[in-house]
């Protein structure tokens, strides 16, 4: 399932496991612009996994949020996520 945000969205795997991609001012992101419509371009974004038990996975040993992922590192985790791999 795909849920969208504005400039975030949210990926659910049928494992339960969720993925939060955001990019927007307040968000660990590397803003680089922003359209008329007021959506933001980004070149990196702000990453967030639920596991099935909707409680935040901890990404890091300090967080469970990754801040400035790039396109490439966001498959990394969203395969990962998909795999049940946390």
């Amino acid at each position: 399932m795909f849920v969208s945000y504005g400039n975030s969205f949210r990926i659910e795997f049928d494992n339960g496991y969720k993925v939060s991609v955001a990019w927007r001012n307040g968000n660990y992101a590397n803003i680089e612009s922003r359209n008329d419509d007021g959506s933001f371009i980004a070149s990196t974004a702000e990453v967030a996994v639920f596991g099935p038990n909707n409680k935040m996975v901890d990404l890091t040993e300090d967080s469970p949020v990754l801040g400035y992922q790039t396109p490439e590192e966001v498959l990394q985790i969203l395969n990962r996520a998909a795999a049940g791999n946390f």
